[in-house]
């Protein structure tokens, strides 16, 4: 229960209940895009991936097991627990969507329609309305060009494997 704490997943009531809170409902939605979101924030949640996330946003993770151990230490985690630290962590990672671009990199996911990834909710309800009337189809729903949905449908499942040559070329037809 505490790190369900953590993650932001539980909360408990004044009664000394624990509850589901907002986070936590959205993490067992049936809708996908909503879950993989919940998983995202509930990731960041914790305060010792929130650390890890930033410190090395822009640049590789340390190497693997000792590198990253060392960091979890410097971030607060005792040296006793650091490898099981480490294991947690990358099996969070991995569920929440941080390592599915790249396994050594820490990768915000993107999940598009959620206003928290995109600002304030104004500009959230800005981006949908612009995207609707410019693209939308007679039934009002996004409509995306046959191009784009070729190419989403040739990205990677998640798990599988994308070496650097198959990314090249889809990035090179997508631009």
């Amino acid at each position: 229960m505490g790190a369900a704490r953590q993650y932001g997943v539980v909360e408990q009531t004044p009664e000394g209940r624990l509850q589901l809170t907002n986070l936590g409902f959205a993490i067992v939605s049936k809708d996908d895009a909503t879950e993989r979101a919940a998983r995202a924030d509930a990731f960041l949640n914790a305060s010792l991936f929130r650390k890890t996330y930033e410190e090395f946003r822009d640049r590789p993770l340390p190497p693997r097991p000792l590198g990253l151990e060392s960091a979890s230490v410097q971030f607060g985690v005792a040296p006793k627990v650091k490898a099981y630290a480490r294991l947690i962590f990358e099996k969070s990672a991995r569920q929440a969507g941080f390592l599915n671009v790249d396994p050594n990199r820490l990768i915000q996911p993107i999940i598009g329609g959620t206003a928290d990834r995109l600002g304030s909710d104004a500009d959230s309800e800005a981006l949908t309305s612009q995207a609707h009337s410019s693209a939308s189809s007679p039934t009002g729903s996004f409509e995306l060009d046959e191009l784009v949905r070729g190419l989403l449908r040739r990205l990677p499942k998640p798990g599988e494997k994308w070496n650097a040559e198959r990314k090249a070329k889809w990035l090179s037809a997508l631009s």
